[in-house]
């Protein structure tokens, strides 16, 4: 064989290797893009579920207050009707939010 066709074939050979590897790089770096992305909504999605219960944890401490003053003053006064309207809504708002959380993740 001549010596120009045996370096043309390694030459052809180390392009196939290269082409392969690169291949073999970009898959493995579309999957962990992936995952990345997996992880960032899940992030994400905790993060809001985190501001939900804490605001419903704020306004159930404000209507428990409230209780508690109208219970040491024998009457309740506009204060008590306005913590539970509040625990209220932040109790619905984090009911709706979970669910839509769980419509979210069931139609994946």
């Amino acid at each position: 064989m001549d010596l120009s066709v045996e370096i043309a074939l390694i030459g052809a050979l180390q392009a196939v290797v290269v082409a392969v590897i690169g291949g073999l790089f970009a898959l493995q770096n579309k999957r962990r893009m992936r995952e990345e992305d997996k992880h960032r909504i899940r992030s994400e999605i905790r993060a809001e579920m985190q501001e939900k219960a804490a605001e419903l944890t704020a306004h159930s401490l404000e209507l428990g207050i409230a209780s508690a003053k109208a219970l040491r003053d024998g009457k309740t006064n506009g204060e008590i009707e306005a913590a539970l309207e509040s625990a209220t809504a932040a109790s619905k708002a984090y009911e709706s939010h979970i669910r839509k959380v769980a419509t979210k993740a069931a139609n994946k």
